[in-house]
């Protein structure tokens, strides 16, 4: 009987990337305010975060997926 993988054993970089996705959304959010930046940049960054969002999500499905691969094994 082989053992089962390790959770991250396929899905760790995309978790990863998916999480410095997730990190950089503070200092999008915050700096533009700092800085009292106008209102189209605030807003900009504000869609270029919401893109890292999407990326974050796409990534943790992948790596969902390469998870739950990696479980049912060889075929």
């Amino acid at each position: 009987m082989d053992a089962a993988p390790a959770v991250g054993a396929r899905g760790g970089a995309p978790v990863a990337c998916a999480i410095l996705c997730i990190y950089v959304l503070a200092p999008l959010n915050a700096i533009p305010r700092m800085v009292d930046a106008s209102a189209a940049v605030v807003t900009a960054c504000g869609l270029v975060a919401f893109g890292f969002v999407v990326a974050a999500v796409i990534l943790l499905i992948r790596a969902e997926r390469a998870v739950r691969l990696a479980s049912k094994g060889p075929r």
